[in-house]
């Protein structure tokens, strides 16, 4: 390896340009870039619920609702029974109905029926005469308390509603929004807004529904990422001072992670990749792994300046290489060998890509280690005297000495450190047992937080937020339309 680096060390501009103008160019691709928080993200795409899934949206235009419920309470807090059943109430979801639906039709492609309500739905009665009526809910408005109990009585007379968009209680109401395809973060916020305005002291509104929970998940993760990757390089930054007290010490490796980082999401970019719930913590993922080559190589340029003699910056640099050339390669290799498992034994789209993508990161900081990090090392003087004195806190100050003391404390209490590791071993073991495997993307919220209170008024008030539809075919034209089918 040696005369490999002697050329990456005698043309250390030329592969500093090269590896910038590659950074450059994945750059372009991390605008691509996509959230995708939706539970049919996790399914494999041949399998049979899935493809009954997209069959259904396709046949009957339906997307994942999401709900908006009025709830009435009293003034101690508990749900005012029949409190629906009055002028300001049924008012508002009156005037919501008719908002959110001028809102959704600016949207293409929009559901031939997008709001359900008691605004929207009719009332179905038969006359003396055996002749069908129907007639809308709130037309004529109700005016008086007998006409308000009449409301009650059709609306319960009407089982399928019950639960649905009215409460069995009576202390609820709730509109039912199936948003445009794509245009679920939007119309949730709009939600939110809407309620977030109307609420008062005695009635509340609330949002939920899977297309709530998955634009409310979107946000998260966008806003977990925002605030997860920063303390992640904040905090690697310090501890790269505290090991060498230097600007260099800090800035070499994070130019190694962060041009490994743009590579890996230019190629998820690249390849029309999502960012799930999982690949969130890829950066993370790769930083943290990707600094520790910097750093060992880093620490032996200092030992290799530290014997003195005449070397010059080119052979302090291909030597310090050369030596940690193998250890840095191998330790890569396995890295990339365990997360590319994923990938070749995964089920779960999102886990594969996260595999492969986390390889891809630690073969970019291999690269570079081998590559940029001598390159930019070739163009430090190594006469200058702050380096020296670098280098002694780097090999002799405390942080040094602390590990040399814990290595030679462990040395010295071997047995007693592997009896303590399995015996931590075992224990992790039986606590393992006690895990519950379970998908609800609800558990990853805080129980305080808007969405997950949402999900629990309305699923105690209604018959949940979450719609399952069963599909039903027939092997003949028409054959659905059968009475003995129906």
């Amino acid at each position: 390896m040696q005369s490999f680096f002697e050329v990456v060390v005698e043309r250390k501009q030329v592969v500093i340009v090269a590896m910038a103008g590659l950074m450059l160019l994945s750059a372009l691709f991390v605008p691509r870039l996509k959230f995708d928080t939706s539970p049919d993200a996790f399914i494999p795409p041949e399998h049979p619920a899935l493809i009954s899934k997209r069959l259904i949206e396709q046949r009957f235009g339906l997307e994942d609702p999401m709900l908006i419920a009025v709830v009435t309470r009293t003034a101690d807090g508990s749900f005012a029974k029949d409190g629906l059943y009055a002028e300001q109430p049924l008012r508002l979801i009156q005037k919501l109905s008719r908002e959110i639906s001028e809102y959704i039709s600016t949207f293409p492609e929009v559901s031939p029926h997008p709001v359900y309500s008691l605004a929207t739905e009719r009332n179905v009665e038969f006359n003396p005469q055996a002749l069908l009526i129907e007639s809308p809910f709130l037309e004529p408005f109700p005016a008086t308390p007998e006409e308000f109990e009449t409301l009650k009585h059709h609306l319960h007379a009407i089982e399928l509603y019950t639960g649905v968009i009215v409460s069995e209680d009576g202390s609820a109401g709730a509109i039912i929004v199936v948003p445009p395809k794509g245009a679920a973060t939007p119309v949730h916020e709009r939600l939110v807004t809407m309620a977030r305005a109307h609420s008062e002291p005695g009635l509340e509104l609330h949002v939920a529904g899977e297309a709530a929970v998955r634009s409310a998940m979107g946000a998260a993760v966008t806003h977990d990422a925002l605030r997860l990757n920063p303390i992640c390089v904040l905090v690697i930054a310090i501890f790269l001072f505290l090991a060498f007290r230097s600007a260099m010490g800090v800035l070499l490796p994070l130019c190694v992670v962060g041009w490994s980082s743009v590579i890996m999401l230019g190629a998820m970019g690249a390849t029309g990749s999502s960012i799930f719930i999982i690949t969130n913590a890829i950066l993370v993922t790769v930083v943290s792994l990707g600094v520790a080559d910097s750093i060992h190589v880093q620490g032996e340029y200092l030992k290799e300046l530290g014997r003195g003699g005449t070397a010059t910056a080119r052979e302090l640099v291909v030597r310090a290489s050369s030596r940690l050339a193998g250890p840095v390669f191998y330790t890569s290799v396995t890295d990339m060998a365990g997360f590319l498992s994923f990938y070749l034994t995964g089920v779960m789209p999102p886990l594969e890509q996260f595999g492969i993508f986390t390889a891809i990161g630690c073969g970019a900081c291999l690269l570079a280690s081998l590559t940029l990090l001598p390159a930019m090392l070739a163009c430090i003087n190594p006469a200058s005297p702050s380096l020296a004195s670098r280098r002694g806190w780097a090999l002799e100050g405390p942080v040094s000495n602390c590990l040399v003391r814990l290595g030679e404390w462990i040395r010295v209490r071997s047995r007693f450190v592997a009896i303590a590791s399995a015996l931590c071993v075992a224990l992790a073991g039986l606590a393992a047992l006690r895990l519950q495997v379970d998908q609800s993307m609800l558990s990853a919220f805080d129980e305080d937080h808007e969405i997950a209170e949402a999900d629990r008024v309305i699923n105690q008030l209604f018959d949940g937020t979450y719609f399952l539809d069963i599909l039903l075919e027939s092997k003949e034209p028409g054959g659905i339309c059968d009475p003995r089918t129906l």
